[in-house]
């Protein structure tokens, strides 16, 4: 299968159990599969950011960040493509996936609180299946930057669209509430390209 490689390189075997998911009614199994296993992809990327609390890498322009996998014949590159305002670029391509993007973070400061808005697309084109999915980021806030313990949630309605046949999953990312009640859990949905519900 071409995500099981995807799957390789992330940590889903490790999702945490606050991130919950609800199935909420029949599905077409072999049409949403593969969006289900690319979602399950992506939110698997942001069940390993919960902790992420230092300063984040502010590369120079042109500055480049190459990684390799040869066990897996996966390879990354980042640069730095604009400085102010800070925009970067990256590629990831193996055997079975090319995987790319921009992020291009817009900073909002709330007194207690920093929220991020990462603009830019983010594009997976399977090699093995006509399948092309581009979906953008959704809002991060990172809280008691002055003073208490730091912590983040992410929040805001994810699209994730299937280029080849217009079907569409809708994550919505929950944000924590007063007491914390939806901290890192979501739900979703997936719909076809004219819009009828076909579960999750």
């Amino acid at each position: 299968n071409d995500l099981q490689v995807l799957f390789k390189i992330t940590i889903l075997h490790s999702l945490p159990k606050t991130y919950t998911t609800a199935n909420y009614g029949p599905l077409d199994y072999l049409d949403v599969r593969p969006s289900q296993e690319v979602c399950a992809f992506i939110v698997s990327a942001y069940s390993s950011n919960w902790l992420r609390l230092n300063k984040p890498f502010n590369p120079l322009l042109g500055e480049t960040y190459e990684y390799e996998l040869p066990e897996l014949n996966i390879k990354v590159v980042f640069e730095q493509v604009s400085h102010h305002p800070p925009v970067s670029a990256w590629h990831a391509e193996g055997d079975h996936f090319i995987l790319h993007g921009t992020i291009n973070p817009k900073l909002k400061f709330w007194g207690k609180s920093i929220e991020v808005t990462p603009e830019g697309t983010i594009t997976l084109k399977l090699k093995h299946r006509p399948d092309v999915y581009t979906w953008k980021s959704v809002n991060c806030c990172v809280h008691n930057i002055i003073v208490g313990k730091l912590w983040f949630e992410e929040y805001g309605l994810m699209e994730v669209t299937n280029q080849t046949n217009g079907m569409r999953t809708q994550l919505n990312f929950k944000p924590a509430g007063w007491f914390g009640k939806d901290l890192h859990r979501f739900d979703g949905f997936i719909y076809s390209a004219g819009l009828d519900f076909l579960g999750f």
